[in-house]
């Protein structure tokens, strides 16, 4: 037994990098991935600061003309369960605020009977933010987008956050850290 206690440690050591090492791997490939390379960052803002949408209800929206301190952008499917997952915690986080406060855009990229899936959508969900839709893919090419949900936050017409995948917008870390930043753009409006 003596004689393979020096095989089996090393192989228990080995063993305990090569674990290590395909957790690091796991962890920083995870970490990338919510990573938004500084270049997209200054496109979402340059695009941010020109672009006019028009809604579904025939409303013209531009963007760097919105008085609400954050905008965000939430690009969806009526296909795509995720991003239907993520549609009451949208609608809850919208009553939450003012429109003066967080202002809501959804861009829809359904290609057939979009106009049709989109209110269908917005009924079982009872949007109460306005919806673009982008059947085309204009809007998606124009923004990088290659999956959904994707939502972009903007603060003052500069990315805050990217956020890929669902998420739980009416959590109380996301409300409190939006109440943070509405109170800050008050504080700056109060001193000018």
């Amino acid at each position: 037994m003596k004689k393979y206690f020096p095989i089996v440690i090393f192989i228990m050591g080995f063993t305990g990098f090569l674990c290590g090492q395909v957790a690091f791997d796991l962890f920083a490939q995870a970490k990338k991935e919510k990573l938004v390379h500084p270049k997209i960052i200054k496109k979402y803002e340059r695009i941010f600061s020109k672009t006019t949408f028009e809604t579904i209800s025939g409303d013209k929206i531009r963007l760097k003309e919105i008085a609400a301190p954050i905008v965000m952008l939430n690009f969806w499917a009526s296909w795509c369960t995720p991003c239907l997952e993520e549609f009451p915690s949208i609608v809850d986080l919208r009553q939450k605020f003012k429109k003066d406060e967080i202002f809501i855009i959804g861009v829809n990229s359904d290609e057939e009977n979009h106009l049709k899936e989109i209110k269908k959508v917005s009924r079982k969900y009872k949007f109460n933010f306005p919806n673009v839709a982008d059947p085309s893919g204009g809007i998606l090419s124009e923004f990088d987008v290659t999956s959904i949900p994707l939502t972009i936050i903007f603060y003052q017409g500069k990315v805050l956050e990217v956020m890929k995948g669902p998420h739980d917008f009416s959590s109380v870390e996301i409300g409190n850290n939006f109440n943070k930043l509405i109170e800050k753009s008050r504080a700056v409006v109060r001193t000018n």
